[in-house]
């Protein structure tokens, strides 16, 4: 039996050497030793309970989307042997070599600043790729494919078609033309979910390296719609449209060219004038 209360104190030795004197009970170091066999116990468990959740975490973890576990595209199809090019759930074909990416450049304004102009003229004396996306839609709304009477109805409206199609048209004429090419991306992102769309389903395959802005008044750009109308056949190139084009410009590509300003990205030139003064002014301020 355990007496109580030792009668008196006594040194605490361990291993022959004395630390001091203790007047602490037989009892309550039984007690004492209890308690801590009973923490190490709660800390073993714990321990063992962390590492086995977090082994789980990892083998259960979500992938970002459009991956695999070996994060690759999540392609319904596999690879196609003749072409080397996958098609992913997106419905986008994208090249089987995604070792190469394409230098692009945004070329943003409102409609008759001048984009086409000056791309059209940079890519037939300095070697870029012009891509225009309305161009790219207009082609596709004269095509047989589903989505073509639905760009007309969003062309004549004055509206922005819905994303998925501008970067899948993007997409396939870059790897058409060859994703080591310089290209020049005109009209395109108008707005939030256009760049959106291009981080999801474009940026990976691209280098974005500058953002040019053509600035000119309001005047300026509907006379030179109207100019363009006369001869264009374009639907689009009428007071009405303008007015929502320019409206959408005004409201939501102002905000992702200040976006990009912020970035530091921007190169800004007023395209008053004849157009090859224009053209020499934006060759020069171009990056690549």
């Amino acid at each position: 039996m355990i007496p109580e209360v030792l009668k008196r104190a006594q040194p605490l030795e361990i291993e022959g050497r004395s630390f001091g004197v203790t007047c602490v009970s037989k009892e309550k170091l039984y007690i004492s030793f209890r308690k801590v066999l009973r923490v190490l116990c709660v800390l073993m468990v714990l321990g063992f309970s962390q590492a086995n959740e977090t082994k789980l975490e990892n083998m259960t973890k979500i992938l970002p989307k459009g991956e695999t576990q070996m994060g690759l595209p999540n392609c319904q199809e596999g690879i196609n042997s003749d072409s080397q090019k996958v098609r992913c759930a997106n419905n986008t074909e994208l090249d089987g070599n995604t070792d190469i990416k394409a230098n692009a450049t945004f070329v943003l304004g409102g409609p008759g600043s001048g984009k086409g102009t000056l791309s059209t003229l940079l890519a037939e004396r300095d070697g870029y790729i012009h891509l225009s996306v309305g161009d790219l839609l207009r082609e596709e709304q004269e095509s047989s494919s589903e989505e073509s009477e639905l760009i007309k109805e969003y062309i004549k409206e004055g509206k922005l078609v819905p994303v998925e199609i501008p970067c899948r048209l993007l997409l396939k004429a870059m790897q058409q033309n060859g994703m080591s090419n310089k290209f020049l991306i005109d009209g395109f992102p108008r707005n939030q979910e256009n760049l959106d769309g291009w981080v999801q389903y474009i940026s990976k395959h691209t280098n974005l390296v500058q953002v040019v802005y053509l600035d000119v008044s309001k005047e300026v750009m509907l006379e030179r719609v109207l100019k363009r109308g006369e001869n264009s056949g374009r639907t689009d190139d009428n007071p009405q449209t303008f007015e929502k084009r320019y409206n959408v410009f005004k409201e939501q590509t102002m905000k992702i060219i200040d976006y990009f300003k912020s970035k530091n990205m921007v190169f800004q030139i007023s395209t008053y004038g004849s157009v090859e003064k224009n053209y020499l002014k934006l060759k020069k301020g171009l990056v690549v």
